[in-house]
């Protein structure tokens, strides 16, 4: 395995750097045969998540049918049911530290294969249905993993803002749209895909974080 296939995490635990990497290690993708257009592949979605945007990154995805799927847990079931062919979900932050949701998953089923690494440079925006005021912002929603990368911004242009902690960052586009929140954290693609404005660009803290998505397959499969 080479060196940019390690997940190097700044955890505490490196008992889960270890086992991660020696998954990673243990079910490196074999030759595989080609596969039908009609193969699906499952995200954390909606569309316009950062995991959304890491699928896109992979060649195969443009020619693949792609499911969003509500949470992580529900994108690795499909893939334990063989449901789908695999799924790409977030592991690791390298601010906000491991997503429990997914290193909790990968050890209770421990046939699902870590197949495919990728890492998306994160750089946050604030998203909102209108040109308001920054002022103006009473209610702002996001991955719960959003608030610690934002979170010098957010203390000074927002410090008495509501935070409401939602699936995913594009979860909370598509409910600020819908009027629920008054603003969302995002990217420039959720923004696109939601049609929502962008008040201020580049809010992530002063070292922008990176995430570490894996592609998720079942035993039998080789991505």
């Amino acid at each position: 395995m080479n060196e940019d296939a390690l997940l190097t995490m700044s955890d505490s635990r490196p008992s889960l750097t270890r086992y991660l990497n020696r998954r990673l290690e243990c079910t490196r993708p074999k030759k595989s045969k080609p596969l039908s257009d009609s193969v699906r592949y499952a995200f954390l979605g909606p569309e316009g998540t950062f995991t959304h945007e890491a699928l896109l990154t992979l060649p195969e995805a443009a020619s693949r049918v792609l499911l969003p799927a509500q949470t992580v847990s529900a994108a690795l079931k499909w893939v334990s049911r063989n449901e789908v062919y695999a799924a790409m979900v977030p592991l690791h932050n390298s601010i906000a530290g491991p997503v429990a949701e997914t290193v909790d998953y990968l050890h209770s089923d421990p046939w699902l294969k870590i197949s495919r690494i990728v890492r998306v440079r994160i750089v946050f925006s604030l998203l909102t249905r209108s040109n308001c005021a920054v002022r103006e912002i009473r209610t702002i929603a996001g991955h719960p993993h959003s608030l610690p990368q934002t979170r010098d911004w957010m203390a000074t242009h927002l410090p008495h803002v509501k935070w409401c902690p939602v699936a995913s960052n594009a979860d909370a586009a598509r409910r600020v749209a819908a009027g629920e929140f008054d603003a969302a954290l995002g990217g420039e693609c959720t923004a696109r895909r939601w049609d929502l404005h962008t008040l201020v660009r580049e809010i992530s803290n002063r070292e922008p974080a990176v995430t570490t998505f894996t592609l998720v397959t079942a035993p039998h499969w080789s991505a």
